[in-house]
Formats: C-alpha cells, sequence, structure tokens
C-alpha cells in the first residue's frame, strides 16, 4: 500500500512537472506549427542560412534535400531526457523537421520538432513537440533576416 502510494506520488509529480513544462499561448497558423511565406527569394540562399543556424546551434544533419530538412542532436531538456531516455539507446535526440515548398515567388517554411527514442533503429519512437506563439515570433525573426539576405537581385 505505502509503496503504491509512493509510485502514485512520483507519477502525479511528473506529470505536473511536464504540465508545468508545456506552458505558452498556442500557435496560431495554418499548419499548427510554426510557419512563415518569404517572398521573392532565393530559395538555395535561404536553405544554405538555415542549415548554417542548425549547424551552429549544434544539430547535425540527417536528411537535406529541396524540399526538406532533417537535423537532430542529443537532448537538452532535462524533462525530456529523464520521461523519454531508454536502456536501448539513452537520451532522446531532438529532432527538427523543416519544409520549404516554393508557390511561384514565395516560399512557404513550415518547422517542426520532436524528441526521438531509439534514434535511427527499427524501434524510433517519436514525441512531437507544441509549438507556442513565442516559437512563431522566432521563425518570424528568421523570417525576416532570410528576406534582407536572400533577396532575388
Amino acid at each position: 500500500m505505502k509503496r503504491s502510494m509512493m509510485v502514485s506520488t512520483l507519477m502525479l509529480a511528473v506529470a505536473s512537472v511536464a504540465t508545468a513544462c508545456a506552458t505558452g499561448t498556442p500557435i496560431q497558423t495554418a499548419s499548427g506549427r510554426p510557419d512563415v511565406t518569404m517572398h521573392n527569394v532565393d530559395v538555395a540562399c535561404v536553405k544554405a542560412g538555415f542549415l548554417n543556424g542548425l549547424l551552429n546551434d549544434g544539430y547535425t544533419v540527417r536528411e537535406s534535400t529541396d524540399t526538406r530538412i532533417v537535423v537532430g542532436r542529443p537532448s537538452r531538456n532535462t524533462m525530456a531526457n529523464v520521461l523519454l531516455s531508454t536502456g536501448y539507446s539513452g537520451s532522446p535526440e531532438e529532432r527538427v523537421i523543416v519544409t520549404m515548398v516554393t508557390n511561384g515567388n514565395d516560399l512557404r517554411v513550415v518547422f517542426e520538432g520532436a524528441y526521438v527514442s531509439n534514434q535511427g533503429t527499427a524501434f524510433e519512437k517519436v514525441q512531437p513537440i507544441g509549438a507556442t506563439q513565442a516559437d512563431q515570433e522566432k521563425v518570424e525573426a528568421m523570417r525576416a533576416r532570410a528576406e534582407r539576405s536572400c533577396a532575388k537581385k
């Protein structure tokens, strides 16, 4: 009885901390994820800028195509490490997926993030990270920089 009460209390504490970490205003975009549209930009320049920024932030490129960038790094989030680590692969990976779609002179860029346990194995488990309005504001700032430095001449 005493042990199950301790386990219940521990589970409630973990759930409370996890809920507390997921604060912020929900994102309001068409995709439900950080999402921007850039006008009259050189797509190759934008892609190179995003890749450079992600590499500078400690990510490793997992995949890069004309329309998609996938990067990952070991998780820096203590709660994610506690809740999602496995004996099989250790700490989860923080993964970012950038999708780029051209439409005439416009470039739409959608970002999504996830924690991935057992990364690179047949037992890979993806836990999406909910985006907030603060994430959208960061992406808007990136959009402004990219439009200035990658404008078509």
